[in-house]
């Protein structure tokens, strides 16, 4: 009996794991709001804040710069990314500073790491980019 109890507790407590799990890869669909862009000033708001979205078989992208709608190539390897050269509108937006900066950004981040729901984009060893995942 006591042998019953213990694997009825244990697999309970595996089950509760389980509902709180963490986002360790970028899946297909997963929308990234972004909240920290290095070098960059001026505070973000909702309206015009940049996201990206992993797109086909995780080899694509697409989002917004700010105003403008973006997409690309996506290149994923363990810990390795590389967002590729693609298409953007081309809108006159209230803060272009911020539309650029992140675009450049974006081109020239090489590394990401996760903690928790959060991603974080690098060049090289310099955090570049924060994001965190939209619910």
């Amino acid at each position: 009996m006591r042998r019953i109890l213990t694997m009825i507790m244990l697999s309970a407590a595996m089950m509760a794991c389980g509902s709180t799990k963490k986002v360790k890869t970028l899946d297909e669909g997963t929308k990234w709001n972004l909240v920290w862009l290095a070098d960059y000033e001026a505070s973000i708001s909702d309206q015009e804040r940049p996201h990206f979205t992993v797109g086909d078989g995780a080899t694509t992208y697409h989002g917004r710069a700010s105003c403008n709608l973006i997409n690309g190539q996506l290149s994923l390897g363990k810990g390795v990314i590389a967002f590729g050269d693609g298409a953007m509108t081309k809108m006159l937006c209230r803060d272009m500073q911020l539309e650029q900066q992140y675009v450049e950004a974006l081109l020239r981040v090489n590394i990401y790491k996760f903690s928790g729901d959060t991603l974080v984009l690098y060049e090289g060893d310099r955090a570049t980019m924060k994001f965190i995942k939209a619910e």
